[in-house]
Formats: C-alpha cells, sequence, structure tokens
C-alpha cells in the first residue's frame, strides 16, 4: 500500500497510525509514519471498498510479552 509500512513484531509502533476496517477478515498489517498518509490509505481504501467504513487510528500504545506482560504507553 501507498505511503505505508508492512508492519512486524519488530517494528517500532510509537508515533505510528493504522486504517482499521470493522469487520475486517484481517487486522491492520500497515502502518503509517504521518496522520495525512493514513487518510490518504483511508481514501484509497473506501474507493476500492464502496460501502465499508475506515478509521484512522492513531497507536497509543502497545503491549509485549517480555518476561511479564508490558504496556508501553506512547501518550502519557
Amino acid at each position: 500500500m501507498a505511503y505505508g509500512t508492512n508492519v512486524t513484531n519488530d517494528t517500532n509502533l510509537k508515533d505510528k497510525y493504522i486504517i482499521w476496517q470493522p469487520g475486517a477478515p484481517q487486522p491492520p498489517a500497515v502502518a503509517f509514519n504521518r496522520r495525512v498518509d493514513a487518510i490518504k490509505a483511508g481514501y484509497i481504501m473506501a474507493a476500492r471498498y464502496p460501502g465499508k467504513q475506515f478509521a484512522v487510528c492513531k497507536i497509543v500504545g502497545s503491549v509485549k510479552p517480555v518476561e511479564n506482560v508490558k504496556f508501553d504507553s506512547y501518550s502519557e
């Protein structure tokens, strides 16, 4: 997809955005560095899939197991 990066377990998600389509069978797999790029991708997806709603979401933290499960907040 234009403007974004495919996400892996090693991707740093701080300050990233995703496009989420409620009801999609798969979770978002692309992250965007800039809000404007995520919005552009949302427009592209909405044109490609008429009648579907797409949300531009800012990632505010991530949960990742280390020794214990840990939440890293990006906004506080």
